[in-house]
Order: structure tokens, then C-alpha cells, then sequence
């Protein structure tokens, strides 16, 4: 019987001990703990990975086409190809540096819904998604939790380098713009108004911002337009934006229109930097400030050419000159093909050198009260009238303006001087040529 008994005894106290080191062991089991593991932590091979979502500060979904990757929402936007390839590969190769075993709340990790996130899909639909949580500066490493499998795990910072850009700096540094070969016109709006307005056909022509359009050296608009090579991309800052007036972008302070269908938008400065958004699209970036200054910096009586007129000579009939009273008339076209002047047969070298000191009046200056000149008219003191075989008559009068300058007038509109010493040396050589007759 007491040996019954002390067996008894013997085996409940087994039991009490078994059960005791069973809820023991279950207790450690439940004890969060940080153990240095290397586990793999993408179950997709880098190669297959061909679609990457990273919401950050902005949201940017890519897909890769071929070997390059587009942005799924906005295609026409550059981004930084080898910086989205390394992230694949980041990710595919993603190891873990520690694991966090029986993790009781994520969130003191840094892991909520507020936080960086990752996903990857491959060819054949397969996902991974993967929140970045705190970093351990003292490690060098961040917590990344792996939703898919519930695994918290600490990664060593150089493992996620491309990955830890924000997505705002992710684009281009640089625009793409046009080649200048291709550029046809170049308008410049200062808040909606047109300051400069260009065109090509066979040669630059500048509009705006004169009543008269004028022959511009080819050299200068390229010199221009390379500016724009020099737009210096710092982040994206916000990918759809409800508010374009706070950006200064609703109409944006500067625009440029290239071929009426590129455009560049200018906003308002932010430090050392400027708010832009390019054509119609929603995203709105800083870039370096300064290009806006050097768009504006612009002289255009500095741009065009400063002859006044030149005739088409192959049409040309007749040029008179009425000075005051006294009238010169060259004519060019008749039956027998001979140049006279007043009706006298010219030689014709000095045919050749009347139509050159035609040809060589310049413009002097651009005026800034013309459109007081316009609407107090005075009479001109000389006027050179251009006859076309076609029955087209070129008008252009030249109105005393002081002792140094005339002003030039051409159909009512007044726009810039020319020095009068050129005019007086034309009326001079006009009258030894009838008067030596």
C-alpha cells in the first residue's frame, strides 16, 4: 500500500513538473525576441519582377516594357531607369539581417498604415508586399514587415539604398526637349499675356512683342532654346494637385510653348527652387530656379534684324522718294528694260548704289512712347513709296522726331527711330543725280 501510494505521489509530481515547464516553455514561446537569422524574404526572382508599386510621399506604379520601365499613371514622365531596376533586384534578392520572433504589435515598429510600402508582382501575378518600418540607426538597418507572411525582420540598410529614395526624387534630372531642327514656334507668356512670339519657315521671324514681324538670326533662338537643356529636375512634389494657385502654376508666372503643344509652366520660387509642371499633365515638380531669369532676360530689338525694308527686287517697279515737296521716282520695270530717274536714263551702277542706300536704313531704337506718336500723328518730312509689278504699293514714312532721329511709320503704327543723318545722305544723292541731268 505505501509503495502504491509513493508511486502515486512520484507520478503527479512528474505531471505537476511537465505541466509546469509546458506553460513555461509556452510562455518563452510567446516573448517577442530579436535573433540575428538570415532568411530570405522575396519569394520572386529579381528577373521575373515586372511591375513595382511604391507608395511614399507620392504614389508611382511601374511596369516594365521590354527592358525599360514606364510609370503605369503618367507614361510621358522620365523616371530614373537604373535606379527602378536596382529596386527590383533590391527586392528580390532581399535577405534578412535579424528576424523579430513572436511579434505582439507592429506598430511599435514603426509598421502603420501611414508607412512606406513595396509591392512586387512577377509574369506570373505572384506578390509580395513589404512596409518599412523604424530604422536602428545604431545597426544600420531598418524593420521591414513582409505582409504575406506575417515576418517581421530587420534589413540592413545598404540592402534597401534604391529602395529608400523618395518617390518624388525618382524622375529625370533632365527635361527632353525637342531638337531645335524641329521647332517651328517659341511664344513666351508672362501670366497669360504673349511677350515673345517666334516662327520659322525658311527663316526665324519674331511677332510679338512688335505690331510688325522682323527677321531674327537663327543663331540667337538656338542660343535661347538650350536654356531649357539646363532644367535641373529636384523632386516630384505632388502628383495630382487639387490647388495649382498655391504653386503659382494656375497661370503660372512664366509659360513656354514650344510648336503649340509643348509646354513648360513656370510657378513660383520655393527657396533656391521653382515649381513646374510640364503640357497638361498633373504633376507638379521643383526644379533649380534661375532658368526662369534667363527666359525673360530676352532684349528683342537686340534679336532682329534692324534693316527697314528690303524689296523683293525681281517684282519691283518703282521706288519714289518724296521728300517735302520734291519728288524722286526710279523707275526699274519699263519696255526697254532701262533704269531712269525723273524720266532720265541712269546708269546702272548708280541704279544699283540708289537701292542700296535704300536697302541700308536701319532701325536706331525702340521707342517707348510710340503709341503716343500714333495717336498724335505728325506729317512726314520724307516718304519712300515701293511699287510692285502686281499693282502692290509699300509705304513707308519717316516723321521728324529731333535733331538726331526720325521716326519710322508704317501703315499708322510707329514703333522705332532711325538715325536722320541716313535719310539726308539718300535725299543728297537722289539730288545730284536730277540735278547733274
Amino acid at each position: 500500500m505505501k509503495k502504491k501510494t509513493m508511486i502515486t505521489m512520484v507520478v503527479g509530481v512528474l505531471i505537476v513538473c511537465i505541466g509546469f515547464l509546458c506553460i513555461r516553455g509556452y510562455q518563452l514561446s510567446q516573448v517577442e525576441a530579436l535573433e540575428m537569422i538570415e532568411q530570405d524574404l522575396c519569394e520572386l526572382a529579381s528577373e521575373s519582377i515586372v511591375e513595382i508599386t511604391i507608395e511614399g510621399d507620392t504614389v508611382q506604379s511601374f511596369v516594365k516594357k521590354g527592358t525599360a520601365w514606364e510609370n503605369i499613371k503618367h507614361p510621358m514622365v522620365a523616371y530614373n531607369q537604373g535606379l527602378i531596376q536596382n529596386i527590383a533586384y533590391q527586392m528580390g534578392n532581399l535577405q534578412s539581417y535579424k528576424l523579430v520572433k513572436n511579434v505582439q504589435d507592429p506598430t511599435t515598429y514603426g509598421i502603420t498604415e501611414s508607412s512606406k510600402k513595396i509591392i512586387v508582382k512577377n509574369t506570373e501575378g505572384t506578390s509580395n508586399t513589404y512596409w518599412l518600418g523604424h530604422s536602428v540607426p545604431e545597426e544600420n538597418a531598418t524593420f521591414i514587415w513582409l505582409e504575406e507572411r506575417d515576418k517581421l525582420a530587420l534589413v540592413l540598410d545598404i540592402e534597401l539604398a534604391s529602395v529608400m529614395v523618395p518617390t518624388g526624387e525618382m524622375i529625370e534630372k533632365v527635361v527632353q526637349v525637342p531638337q531645335l531642327q524641329d521647332i517651328q514656334k517659341v511664344e513666351l507668356k508672362e501670366k497669360g499675356v504673349t511677350t515673345l512670339l517666334l516662327t520659322k519657315d525658311e527663316t526665324w521671324m519674331m511677332h510679338a512683342p512688335f505690331s510688325t514681324k522682323h527677321i531674327v538670326d537663327t543663331e540667337k533662338v538656338e542660343t535661347y532654346l538650350q536654356v531649357l537643356e539646363n532644367i535641373d529636375m529636384k523632386r516630384l512634389v505632388e502628383d495630382e494637385p487639387k490647388d495649382l494657385v498655391q504653386y503659382g502654376l494656375e497661370t503660372p508666372e512664366l509659360q513656354l510653348v514650344i510648336n503649340n503643344e509643348i509646354i513648360f509652366n513656370f510657378g513660383t520660387k520655393v527657396g533656391n527652387n521653382l515649381y513646374f509642371k510640364m503640357n497638361q499633365e498633373d504633376e507638379v515638380y521643383e526644379i533649380k530656379s534661375g532658368i526662369e531669369s534667363e527666359l525673360r532676360s530676352i532684349q528683342p530689338f537686340e534679336w532682329i534684324s534692324k534693316t527697314i525694308y528690303t524689296p523683293d527686287r525681281k517684282q519691283l517697279s518703282y521706288v519714289e522718294v518724296q521728300h517735302i515737296e520734291e519728288v524722286y521716282r526710279l523707275q526699274l520695270k519699263e519696255a526697254e528694260q532701262v533704269p531712269s530717274l525723273n524720266g532720265q536714263v541712269i546708269e546702272p551702277n548708280v541704279k544699283e548704289e540708289m537701292l542700296k542706300q535704300l536697302e541700308d536704313l536701319k532701325l536706331a531704337k525702340h521707342l517707348t512712347n510710340a503709341k503716343f506718336e500714333e495717336t498724335n500723328p505728325r506729317p512726314a518730312e520724307l516718304t519712300i513709296r515701293f511699287g510692285y509689278l502686281d499693282g502692290e504699293v509699300i509705304t513707308i514714312e519717316f516723321v521728324p522726331y529731333d535733331p538726331s532721329f526720325d521716326l519710322v511709320r508704317r501703315e499708322g503704327m510707329i514703333e522705332f527711330a532711325t538715325e536722320k543723318k541716313s535719310l539726308v545722305n539718300l535725299v543728297d544723292y537722289l539730288k545730284m543725280h536730277t540735278e547733274s541731268k
